[in-house]
Protein backbone atom coordinates (compact mmCIF):
# COMPACT_ATOMS: atom_id res chain seq x y z
CA UNK A 1 0.00 0.00 0.00
CA UNK A 2 3.83 4.37 -0.54
CA UNK A 3 13.14 12.65 -1.02
CA UNK A 4 12.73 15.25 -2.36
CA UNK A 5 15.15 17.02 -4.96
CA UNK A 6 18.10 16.78 -2.14
CA UNK A 7 17.91 12.85 -2.84
CA UNK A 8 17.74 13.51 -6.34
CA UNK A 9 20.51 16.03 -6.38
CA UNK A 10 23.19 13.90 -4.48
CA UNK A 11 22.75 10.51 -5.85
CA UNK A 12 25.66 8.80 -6.55
CA UNK A 13 26.07 6.79 -9.78
CA UNK A 14 24.84 2.83 -9.72
CA UNK A 15 27.91 1.13 -8.89
CA UNK A 16 28.29 -2.62 -10.89
CA UNK A 17 27.70 -5.91 -9.02
CA UNK A 18 26.89 -5.65 -5.25
CA UNK A 19 26.08 -2.57 -3.94
CA UNK A 20 25.49 -2.18 0.19
CA UNK A 21 22.45 -1.03 1.62
CA UNK A 22 22.67 2.65 1.73
CA UNK A 23 20.62 4.47 4.56
CA UNK A 24 20.56 7.81 2.02
CA UNK A 25 19.80 6.53 -0.93
CA UNK A 26 16.32 5.18 -2.45
CA UNK A 27 15.46 4.08 -6.02
CA UNK A 28 14.54 7.85 -8.73
CA UNK A 29 11.65 5.28 -9.74
CA UNK A 30 10.49 5.15 -5.94
CA UNK A 31 10.94 9.00 -5.08
CA UNK A 32 9.06 9.74 -8.54
CA UNK A 33 6.01 7.27 -7.78
CA UNK A 34 3.77 7.77 -4.67
CA UNK A 35 2.19 4.83 -5.36
CA UNK A 36 5.89 2.58 -5.15
CA UNK A 37 6.84 0.62 -4.29
CA UNK A 38 4.11 -2.34 -5.06
CA UNK A 39 1.79 -3.43 -7.59
CA UNK A 40 -1.69 -3.21 -6.87
CA UNK A 41 -1.99 -5.76 -3.71
CA UNK A 42 1.29 -7.33 -4.44
CA UNK A 43 4.26 -5.97 -2.87
CA UNK A 44 7.76 -5.15 -4.15
CA UNK A 45 11.15 -5.59 -2.47
CA UNK A 46 11.52 -1.37 -3.40
CA UNK A 47 11.75 1.42 -0.06
CA UNK A 48 10.68 4.12 0.46
CA UNK A 49 13.34 7.23 1.71
CA UNK A 50 13.27 7.64 5.62
CA UNK A 51 10.79 9.70 7.05
CA UNK A 52 7.86 8.97 4.30
CA UNK A 53 4.18 8.72 5.28
CA UNK A 54 1.56 8.11 2.93
CA UNK A 55 -2.36 7.42 2.95
CA UNK A 56 -4.70 5.61 0.49
CA UNK A 57 -8.24 5.71 -0.54
CA UNK A 58 -9.79 3.27 -2.31
CA UNK A 59 -12.62 1.65 -3.57
CA UNK A 60 -14.12 -1.10 -5.87
CA UNK A 61 -17.27 -1.92 -7.82
CA UNK A 62 -18.91 -3.61 -10.17
CA UNK A 63 -18.67 -1.93 -13.70
CA UNK A 64 -22.57 -1.12 -13.54
CA UNK A 65 -21.38 1.23 -10.86
CA UNK A 66 -24.44 1.21 -8.61
CA UNK A 67 -23.32 0.57 -5.59
CA UNK A 68 -19.29 0.19 -4.42
CA UNK A 69 -18.51 -3.36 -3.30
CA UNK A 70 -15.29 -2.46 -1.21
CA UNK A 71 -13.71 0.41 0.25
CA UNK A 72 -9.82 0.71 1.72
CA UNK A 73 -7.87 2.98 3.45
CA UNK A 74 -4.31 2.74 4.01
CA UNK A 75 -1.51 4.49 6.02
CA UNK A 76 1.84 3.49 6.23
CA UNK A 77 5.39 5.25 7.93
CA UNK A 78 9.06 4.16 7.00
CA UNK A 79 11.26 4.88 10.29
CA UNK A 80 14.43 4.37 7.81
CA UNK A 81 15.02 3.78 4.25
CA UNK A 82 14.76 0.02 4.46
CA UNK A 83 11.90 -0.49 6.87
CA UNK A 84 8.39 0.47 6.18
CA UNK A 85 5.20 -0.33 8.87
CA UNK A 86 1.80 0.12 7.14
CA UNK A 87 -2.00 -0.31 8.01
CA UNK A 88 -4.87 -0.87 6.07
CA UNK A 89 -8.51 -1.23 6.56
CA UNK A 90 -10.86 -3.18 4.00
CA UNK A 91 -14.54 -2.62 4.48
CA UNK A 92 -17.17 -4.99 1.76
CA UNK A 93 -20.42 -2.90 2.14
CA UNK A 94 -22.19 -6.15 0.75
CA UNK A 95 -22.03 -7.97 4.59
CA UNK A 96 -20.73 -7.06 8.04
CA UNK A 97 -17.27 -8.25 7.12
CA UNK A 98 -14.15 -5.82 7.95
CA UNK A 99 -10.89 -6.50 7.69
CA UNK A 100 -7.77 -4.79 8.97
CA UNK A 101 -3.82 -5.33 8.34
CA UNK A 102 -0.79 -4.42 10.19
CA UNK A 103 2.25 -5.14 7.82
CA UNK A 104 6.45 -4.82 8.45
CA UNK A 105 8.17 -4.77 5.33
CA UNK A 106 12.22 -4.60 5.39
CA UNK A 107 14.38 -4.58 2.52
CA UNK A 108 17.31 -7.05 3.22
CA UNK A 109 19.51 -7.27 -0.36
CA UNK A 110 20.29 -4.71 -2.86
CA UNK A 111 22.75 -6.21 -5.42
CA UNK A 112 22.55 -4.30 -9.31
CA UNK A 113 19.41 -4.79 -9.95
CA UNK A 114 18.00 -7.45 -7.31
CA UNK A 115 15.98 -6.18 -4.52
CA UNK A 116 15.06 -8.47 -1.61
CA UNK A 117 13.08 -7.65 0.97
CA UNK A 118 11.22 -9.89 3.73
CA UNK A 119 7.75 -9.10 5.34
CA UNK A 120 5.91 -9.91 7.95
CA UNK A 121 1.76 -9.62 8.12
CA UNK A 122 -1.13 -9.72 10.97
CA UNK A 123 -4.33 -10.48 9.93
CA UNK A 124 -7.59 -9.85 11.65
CA UNK A 125 -11.21 -10.32 10.17
CA UNK A 126 -14.47 -9.63 11.62
CA UNK A 127 -17.47 -10.89 10.36
CA UNK A 128 -20.91 -9.93 12.79
CA UNK A 129 -18.70 -9.00 15.57
CA UNK A 130 -16.80 -12.40 15.49
CA UNK A 131 -13.11 -12.08 14.97
CA UNK A 132 -10.69 -14.16 13.06
CA UNK A 133 -6.41 -13.47 13.09
CA UNK A 134 -3.98 -14.80 10.28
CA UNK A 135 -0.24 -14.18 10.49
CA UNK A 136 1.39 -14.31 7.43
CA UNK A 137 5.40 -13.92 6.99
CA UNK A 138 7.23 -14.18 3.70
CA UNK A 139 9.94 -12.65 0.98
CA UNK A 140 9.90 -10.61 -2.36
CA UNK A 141 12.15 -10.14 -4.69
CA UNK A 142 12.20 -7.86 -7.50
CA UNK A 143 14.54 -6.74 -10.62
CA UNK A 144 14.86 -3.63 -11.60
CA UNK A 145 14.64 -3.24 -15.56
CA UNK A 146 16.27 0.34 -15.68
CA UNK A 147 18.56 2.10 -13.89
CA UNK A 148 16.15 4.04 -11.96
CA UNK A 149 13.84 1.07 -11.20
CA UNK A 150 11.12 3.14 -12.80
CA UNK A 151 9.97 -0.23 -14.43
CA UNK A 152 10.30 -3.67 -12.09
CA UNK A 153 8.98 -7.02 -11.76
CA UNK A 154 8.25 -8.48 -8.39
CA UNK A 155 7.84 -11.91 -6.99
CA UNK A 156 6.62 -12.96 -3.83
CA UNK A 157 5.74 -16.06 -1.48
CA UNK A 158 4.14 -15.59 2.18
CA UNK A 159 3.33 -18.92 4.30
CA UNK A 160 0.77 -18.16 7.24
CA UNK A 161 -0.85 -19.88 10.39
CA UNK A 162 -4.52 -19.37 10.66
CA UNK A 163 -5.21 -19.00 14.17
CA UNK A 164 -8.76 -19.13 14.48
CA UNK A 165 -10.08 -21.48 11.78
CA UNK A 166 -7.78 -24.26 12.10
CA UNK A 167 -4.06 -25.42 11.82
CA UNK A 168 -3.08 -25.57 7.86
CA UNK A 169 -0.57 -23.64 6.32
CA UNK A 170 -2.15 -20.90 3.73
CA UNK A 171 0.19 -20.43 0.72
CA UNK A 172 -0.32 -16.78 -0.96
CA UNK A 173 2.02 -16.60 -4.17
CA UNK A 174 2.41 -12.93 -6.87
CA UNK A 175 3.95 -12.07 -9.33
CA UNK A 176 3.64 -8.59 -10.56
CA UNK A 177 5.41 -6.24 -13.34
CA UNK A 178 5.22 -2.36 -13.53
CA UNK A 179 6.44 -1.11 -16.63
CA UNK A 180 6.45 2.63 -16.89
CA UNK A 181 5.53 3.55 -20.95
CA UNK A 182 5.56 7.42 -20.81
CA UNK A 183 6.55 10.37 -17.75
CA UNK A 184 3.85 9.92 -15.18
CA UNK A 185 2.55 6.74 -16.63
CA UNK A 186 2.88 3.02 -16.16
CA UNK A 187 1.36 0.12 -16.77
CA UNK A 188 0.66 -2.55 -14.17
CA UNK A 189 -0.37 -6.49 -14.28
CA UNK A 190 -0.45 -8.73 -11.32
CA UNK A 191 -1.32 -12.42 -11.06
CA UNK A 192 -2.34 -13.96 -7.77
CA UNK A 193 -3.13 -17.08 -6.29
CA UNK A 194 -3.99 -18.67 -2.31
CA UNK A 195 -3.98 -21.90 -1.09
CA UNK A 196 -5.26 -22.62 2.44
CA UNK A 197 -3.91 -25.68 4.28
CA UNK A 198 -5.57 -28.81 5.09
CA UNK A 199 -7.50 -28.14 8.23
CA UNK A 200 -8.43 -24.95 7.11
CA UNK A 201 -12.24 -23.87 6.15
CA UNK A 202 -12.85 -22.64 2.69
CA UNK A 203 -9.84 -24.77 1.60
CA UNK A 204 -9.21 -24.26 -1.90
CA UNK A 205 -6.95 -21.73 -4.32
CA UNK A 206 -8.29 -19.74 -7.31
CA UNK A 207 -5.83 -17.28 -9.72
CA UNK A 208 -6.66 -14.19 -9.96
CA UNK A 209 -5.24 -11.19 -12.49
CA UNK A 210 -5.31 -7.43 -11.90
CA UNK A 211 -4.43 -5.11 -14.86
CA UNK A 212 -4.55 -1.27 -15.32
CA UNK A 213 -2.69 1.93 -15.48
CA UNK A 214 -0.90 4.14 -12.99
CA UNK A 215 -0.48 7.92 -13.11
CA UNK A 216 2.88 8.46 -11.12
CA UNK A 217 3.97 12.05 -9.43
CA UNK A 218 5.95 12.55 -6.43
CA UNK A 219 3.49 13.48 -3.72
CA UNK A 220 0.70 11.74 -5.50
CA UNK A 221 -0.19 9.04 -7.42
CA UNK A 222 -3.32 7.29 -8.94
CA UNK A 223 -4.12 3.33 -9.82
CA UNK A 224 -6.62 2.31 -12.07
CA UNK A 225 -7.72 -1.29 -13.06
CA UNK A 226 -9.59 -4.03 -13.12
CA UNK A 227 -9.73 -7.81 -11.11
CA UNK A 228 -11.15 -10.90 -12.00
CA UNK A 229 -10.26 -14.71 -11.46
CA UNK A 230 -8.45 -16.12 -14.32
CA UNK A 231 -10.90 -18.98 -15.38
CA UNK A 232 -13.81 -16.32 -16.36
CA UNK A 233 -11.22 -13.84 -17.93
CA UNK A 234 -13.16 -13.99 -21.36
CA UNK A 235 -16.50 -13.93 -19.57
CA UNK A 236 -18.63 -11.41 -17.56
CA UNK A 237 -16.84 -8.35 -19.33
CA UNK A 238 -13.63 -6.96 -17.72
CA UNK A 239 -14.19 -7.47 -14.28
CA UNK A 240 -14.29 -5.73 -10.87
CA UNK A 241 -13.03 -1.78 -11.32
CA UNK A 242 -11.02 -0.74 -8.87
CA UNK A 243 -9.19 2.92 -8.02
CA UNK A 244 -6.93 3.99 -5.45
CA UNK A 245 -5.62 7.35 -4.64
CA UNK A 246 -1.90 8.14 -2.79
CA UNK A 247 -1.03 11.06 -1.09
CA UNK A 248 2.95 10.83 -0.10
CA UNK A 249 4.58 13.48 2.18
CA UNK A 250 8.76 12.96 2.09
CA UNK A 251 11.18 14.92 4.71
Amino acid sequence: MLLASTHLATAQPRASGDEPLDPSRSDTGVIDDANSPGAFLSPSALAEPEGTFTASLGVATDTSFKDPLVSHLGVSYSPTSSITISGALLVPTADNLHIGTLTAKAQVMRSGRWRGALEGVLLVASDNGEANEAGLVGGVVSYCLDDGCNSYASGDLGLGIVHSSGSGVPLLVSGSVVAQVAPHFKLVGEILTGQAGTGVSGSGSELFAFYGARITQKNVGVNIGFYKPIGTFREDGPGILFATVTGRVMP
